[in-house]
């Protein structure tokens, strides 16, 4: 694999989150969305909760121009579409929270049904190597279990 196009792929990522950044912060500032000090946060200002949005945004940008100029190459990878809207299922359920807390059990749920998702298109870990061994141990049922968790 060259490395030309890996490292066009991260810096248009690394360029993308430094414009977005930039805009998330002076609206966040603006609108006041931030998060203050909670139960699990102990910041002493409020901190802006969008961040992520940046890196989503980056994410997509990449996979757009992946996806753009090696469409016979994006095809080849199986399971490459539901990887993609697994993740950005993932990012929606972190920003919706970010936006209107969830709670525990509901971002949990919504978590738990995504990774369902992401198993019956058959994404999942069905085994493991063993590090410094190169020995495979194959997990069966676990890896449902795994890919879920």
């Amino acid at each position: 694999m060259e490395l030309y196009p890996i490292l066009g792929c991260a810096l248009l990522g690394a360029g993308i989150v430094a414009l977005v950044i930039p805009l998330i912060l002076r609206l966040a500032r603006r609108y006041g969305w931030g998060r203050s000090r909670d139960f699990h946060h102990t910041h002493k200002t409020v901190v802006p909760r969008l961040g992520g949005l940046a890196l989503a945004a980056a994410f997509v940008g990449v996979e757009g121009l992946v996806w753009l100029t090696l469409p016979e190459q994006c095809s080849k990878i199986p399971g490459r579409l539901t990887v993609i809207l697994s993740s950005l299922a993932m990012f929606a359920v972190g920003f919706w929270d970010d936006l209107q807390a969830l709670g525990a059990r509901r971002k949990l749920l919504l978590q738990v049904l995504i990774a369902l998702y992401a198993h019956y298109e058959g994404i999942g870990i069905e085994e493991l190597t063993l590090p410094f061994s190169e020995q495979s141990v194959h997990l069966h049922g676990w890896g449902f279990v795994l890919t879920v968790l």
